[in-house]
């Protein structure tokens, strides 16, 4: 017992300074950074040769933060084909009125649009709106972290504990009860635990996916053999289609938010800006799909979403036109 309590410990200390190496990154990559931040990197960076080897797999993650060489390249080529021609003034009053004209119809839209669907909140335990994050410690000392516009219902008795994912992604941090298991349902499967640590996210689609971070997990569909995923992998499932087989999962990346980050290694526009809305009020609309596939990489701040697309407009040839209540990306 005192051995695995140790593993755990040892765990928490890995991820403890893996969470710090990103925080450094981030801070030195801004313009916040102030020369007794420098210093203070400096100490954190001698302190012990495990900082040291935590910054080299951030920076191997990232392969650096802001834009790549191939993103470089097509920042080039996109900015050659889809410069407008028109004068400066004519582009401005252009934008402007689209804007105008696409206003109406966004408004309409994020108002009528539920953040976690039409029932999901009212009928859940616990729930998050967009942009917010919670964490809940469950009667049984489990913790659940809740991401941006998500939901869950609580049923706990002698028997076992029982978690319904209505909407959104949650990190579960399982504590260890081998006669009690621990089950998520989300959409038409569920995943079992006793003790461990994953992730389950409900995406667009009808599809869901689950991340397993440390322990294993088994997963199933509408009662079905269930598929076995280890640390390290994630299944996804949905669409009436089984449970697919385990695939090897970045969770360091894919589970950021849990840091309060968004982490982005060559990911296309597209992708970048699907996963920004999770967290942004306000509607975001790309409206040149050639710079859809335009390649993102970078870290970024949950707490400084807007500022994600302001380095859109510096680092890429997208051009952004940003109201309270929508954000046009042309």
């Amino acid at each position: 017992m005192s051995d695995k309590n140790s593993q755990d410990d040892n765990a928490q200390h890995r991820r403890a300074i893996s969470d710090a190496a990103i925080e450094w990154l981030v801070l030195l990559g801004s313009n916040r950074i102030t020369a007794a931040d420098k210093d203070a990197f400096v100490r954190w960076r001698a302190e012990s040769p495990d900082h040291e080897t935590a910054l080299i797999e951030a920076r191997t993650l990232l392969h650096g933060v802001g834009e790549t060489a191939q993103a470089q390249q097509a920042h080039q080529q996109a900015k050659h084909k889809f410069t407008p021609r028109l004068p400066v003034r004519q582009t401005i009053g252009g934008a402007m009125a689209i804007a105008a004209c696409l206003l109406v119809v966004v408004l309409g839209i994020s108002v009528l649009t539920p953040a976690i669907g039409p029932l999901a909140g009212l009928f859940a335990d616990h729930a998050t709106g967009v942009g917010e994050r919670k964490n809940v410690v469950l009667p049984d000392g489990s913790t659940v972290y809740l991401n941006t516009a998500s939901a869950i219902s609580v049923d706990f008795d002698g028997n076992g504990r029982n978690i319904h994912l209505m909407a959104g992604e949650a990190v579960f941090d399982v504590a260890k009860d081998p006669e009690r298991p621990f089950v998520v349902r989300a959409g038409q499967g569920s995943s079992t635990a006793i003790g461990t640590l994953y992730g389950v996210q409900l995406n667009d689609g009808g599809l869901t996916s689950v991340h397993v971070e440390e322990g294993l997990v088994d997963v199933s569909l509408n009662g079905r053999q269930p598929v076995r995923v280890i640390a390290g992998q994630q299944v996804i499932y949905g669409q009436g289609k089984g449970v697919s087989a385990p695939q090897d999962s970045d969770t360091a990346t894919i589970l950021a938010w849990r840091r309060g980050k968004l982490i982005f290694n060559r990911q296309p526009l597209g992708s970048v800006i699907a996963e920004m809305q999770r967290y942004h009020k306000g509607r975001i609309i790309l409206m040149n799909d050639g710079l859809r596939d335009l390649q993102v990489t970078g870290v970024f701040d949950l707490a400084a979403i807007d500022a994600l697309l302001v380095s859109l407009a510096q680092t890429t040839p997208a051009r952004v036109f940003a109201t309270p209540l929508a954000t046009l990306i042309y």
